[in-house]
């Protein structure tokens, strides 16, 4: 399998991660100001596995550009392609938490509140 595939086979592995995870969180809403919403999740669960083939994977130093480039071939495990599954959802995760994702509400009357007025 030339190696271009493999990467988006990968890529697709982590945004589907990312997808559970907005399906296990409840962030399943569009972006909006302040809030990536699942496609965030999406995008940083693809870009999240991507990463982690190309720094851990032995078939990622191929060629793509240059000498060598038309025989960039290799092999996708099982392995990788569940790992890069979980690495979607765990980047995702990641994500949403450095984005301040979760609401916090007033104690008086446990109406939403904005946490920038503190």
């Amino acid at each position: 399998m030339h190696i271009s595939l493999i990467a988006a086979f990968v890529s697709i592995c982590g945004a589907v991660g990312g997808f559970v995870n907005a399906l296990l969180t409840g962030n399943l809403r569009l972006p909006r100001r302040g809030s990536p919403g699942w496609i965030g999740d999406v995008t940083i669960g693809a870009l999240a596995a991507f990463v982690l083939w190309s720094l851990f994977d032995p078939f990622s130093a191929a060629a793509v550009i240059g000498e060598g480039s038309v025989h960039a071939n290799g092999t996708l495990s099982i392995g990788a392609a569940v790992a890069s599954l979980v690495v979607g959802i765990g980047g995702a995760r990641g994500f949403a938490r450095g984005t301040g994702e979760k609401r916090v509400t007033s104690k008086s009357h446990g109406t939403p509140r904005d946490p920038r007025d503190d």
